[in-house]
């Protein structure tokens, strides 16, 4: 099976739609972790510019791919909002509003505008390029050795992806750019398109192990709490008794 465009577009479909059915389920179940409701939005996202990007290229409708790339762009915010939120930190959410509204504005006008390949390349490698990195940085950042396997799919992952938003402007710079890689799905071999599925999926099967790992971690310590809290009211209560039993010893001795 050649691993062409529609074929590229329609496994990372499934991908991220079945992304969004997990975490959408772990979420019922683990009201309290945050982050998989933020991840959960994001694979929606990611879906829907997917869904965009195939619809633009069948019926030529050439402004979905704004859609496409700015759904696309949120997504990779929510990723980083999401491990920040499962870590312990302040999501940023509206700050990641704020630059996703900029992107997308900027990116319109210079659509509309008919720019040259390197404005639009340059602006996706600009804004889309910092948010992965600090995905990664997020998660490698923290000393939390029970987190390796999640970290270890993650970090590659979002690697992977981060160079795939830089190889649009160095396409146009080589003069061997096309629209079509400037959401991040570039039309160049099977090979490269291969190499960028499995940054997608490292991403999307890493963030639910580091979900499920930090869940696992987390009741283990409450239980570990919950055992020692009872041993030692155990032991308070036991003081008392052996109190109370010497004095009954000490009343009934007659000396």
């Amino acid at each position: 099976m050649k691993f062409d465009v529609a074929t590229f577009n329609s496994v990372s479909l499934m991908v991220f739609a079945c992304g969004a059915v997990v975490t959408l389920t772990l979420s019922r179940i683990f009201p309290q972790v945050k982050s998989l409701r933020l991840w959960m939005i994001g694979f929606i996202l990611m879906t829907g510019s997917v869904m965009s990007y195939a619809t633009s290229a069948a019926l030529q409708m050439d402004w979905l791919l704004v859609v496409a790339a700015t759904l696309n762009f949120q997504y990779r915010i929510l990723t980083w909002c999401g491990v920040r939120v499962l870590f312990g930190a302040s999501a940023r959410l509206r700050t990641g509003g704020v630059v996703c509204l900029a992107f997308c504005v900027i990116y319109s006008i210079a659509f509309a505008l008919e720019l040259p390949k390197i404005c639009l390349a340059g602006l996706v490698a600009l804004f889309f390029v910092p948010f992965r990195a600090l995905t990664v940085y997020e998660v490698c950042k923290r000393q939390r050795q029970h987190l390796w396997l999640g970290r270890a799919l993650v970090a590659p992952g979002s690697f992977i992806l981060t160079i795939n938003a830089i190889v649009p402007l160095g396409l146009v710079l080589l003069d061997r750019g096309s629209s079509a890689m400037l959401i991040g799905s570039p039309a160049t071999t099977a090979g490269f398109y291969f190499v960028v599925f499995a940054g997608d999926l490292l991403v999307v099967v890493g963030l639910i192990v580091l979900a499920m790992q930090q869940i696992i971690t987390e009741k283990g310590i409450f239980a570990r709490l919950d055992h020692a809290t009872t041993r030692i009211r155990k032991s308070m209560l036991a003081v008392p008794r052996e109190d109370a039993k010497q004095g009954e010893t000490e009343t009934l001795d007659p000396a």
